[in-house]
């Protein structure tokens, strides 16, 4: 009968052990989750930040390109004028 009751001590105290692992798991698991959820709003926040850099870098891109018409524009003569002539050297 001692040796019973011995055993069902040990049992019980194996029982509090394992639960205590499982709750100590549990707040574990608990602050994971939070972190993940965290690090997931990081990872949505820098993903908005690269479109948004993408769509300025396209934007500087375009603009660019627009001067650089512009500039080559200036610098070619028009269709319609006439190239001065070239003096030769006597």
């Amino acid at each position: 009968m001692n040796s019973g009751l011995e055993q069902l001590n040990f049992l019980e105290e194996q029982v509090a052990l394992l639960l205590e692992k499982y709750q100590g798991m549990s707040e574990e698991n608990r602050e994971l989750k939070e972190s993940l959820g965290s690090q997931q709003d990081k990872v949505r926040q820098l993903e908005e930040m690269l479109k948004g850099r993408d769509v300025l870098l396209a934007e500087v891109e375009n603009r660019i390109d627009r001067l650089l018409r512009k500039f080559s524009d200036l610098n070619s003569p028009a269709p319609d004028t006439p190239l001065l002539p070239v003096d030769e050297p006597n």
